[in-house]
Parts: C-alpha cells; structure tokens; sequence
C-alpha cells in the first residue's frame, strides 16, 4: 500500500502534519529532549542529507517531503532543515570544493596521468571530459561542452594543452601523460601534443582497444 503523501510542502505546513493513522505514535509516545544542536552539528547533518541524496540518487524533493519534515519535528527538532534550494546552491557546491582541496592536497607535487574522452548526451550535446590520475586514485578534472565546435584535431589538441596547464597550475602536480582513444582526430591530437612536449607519455586507451576488439 503507498502510503506517501503527494506534493511536498513547506516545512511550516509540516507542523500540523497529522501523521498516516496506521503508523500513528502510542499516546505515550515522549518526544526527545532538545538536546543543544552546534553550528558542527548542523554542519554535519546538511553534509549527511547532501550525501544521502547523492549515494541514493534521490530527487532533491525529497528533503521537502512531508514525512521526512514530520520525523525531522519529533527526532531532531533542533535541526534547521535544508530546503532544496539551499542543498543545491550551497551545501553541495560546498562540499564539493572540500573534495577538490583534498584531493589537491593528496596530489601536490605527485605525478599524474591525463584521459581524455568524449561521448555525445541525450539531449544532442557533446562534452569532452578529463581525468587526473595520481597515487592510484582518478579525479574530475575538466568537463566541457564542444557542441558548438567542429571535432577537429586542433580543437582537441588546444583543450588537451588547457588541462596539462590545469592541472599543473590548480592541482599542482608534474603532468607526465595523457591517454585517449585511438581514433581520427583523438589519436592526431595526441601525436601533435607530443610535439610540443616530448617528455610525455601518450598511450592508446587500454579499454577503448578492447571494446572495439
């Protein structure tokens, strides 16, 4: 039986929220005492709904969703809870920036490998992404949208160019490699790159080869 009410209202209408009768409390239910809730506190508890929206790839309505804003009332009523607006304009730009630094962090002064890819969207878009590799773990480095543009070697040599300086500007790591596919202008962008900086390692992809084979 659905037993979710529709619509996502307010966090003001949630307060006179009458709960589904089947999951009424007990008339003896006691809510929690208002325990102190710090600005860490609230910190950490809008990281954890970022979080949670994400590994569980929820939509972002769900954080107005009326059952959640009734639990929110008797559990945690000291918490100041997000709107979507908020979750999406700052507290996920938020952590995102704290990953970034720390993953700079880890890779400062490392040497780190390039991928390069691109792939054309539902929506008729084509984007072209890079990746940095250093210490055995990947990061997003760039991802950009070349609708616009013709898929042209040289194009494609001028962003590979942009994110060694990227990488080695914002990352602070010794770029020392960058793999893409091996095919028309990718492979061509490549072998130009190496032109200009013959100390890098410029591979075929690995699992390119191996899904055309």
């Amino acid at each position: 039986m659905d037993i979710s009410p529709q619509g996502t209202p307010s966090p003001q209408s949630a307060r006179s929220h009458t709960p589904f009768n089947g999951l009424q409390p007990p008339s003896k239910h006691v809510r929690p005492a208002l325990v102190p809730f710090t600005p860490a506190d609230q910190d950490c508890f809008e990281h954890r709904i970022a979080a949670i929206t994400a590994s569980a790839g929820l939509p972002l309505s769900w954080v107005e969703n009326i059952e959640w804003l009734a639990f929110c009332k008797d559990f945690i009523p000291a918490a100041t809870l997000p709107s979507r607006k908020v979750v999406t304009s700052r507290i996920i730009p938020q952590l995102v920036a704290m990953k970034d630094d720390g993953a700079k962090l880890l890779c400062k002064e490392k040497n780190a490998m390039l991928q390069c890819d691109g792939w054309d969207t539902k929506t008729q878009k084509h984007l072209v992404a890079f990746m940095l590799t250093a210490m055995r773990q990947t990061y997003p480095l760039q991802l950009l949208d070349t609708t616009a543009e013709q898929k042209t070697a040289d194009l494609l040599l001028e962003h590979m160019d942009q994110s060694i300086r990227v990488a080695e500007k914002d990352w602070r790591v010794k770029v020392v490699g960058l793999t893409s596919d091996a095919l028309g202008e990718s492979r061509k962008a490549r072998m130009d790159l190496l032109k200009k900086y013959p100390h890098l390692v410029i591979p075929d992809c690995y699992a390119h080869q191996v899904a055309v084979s």
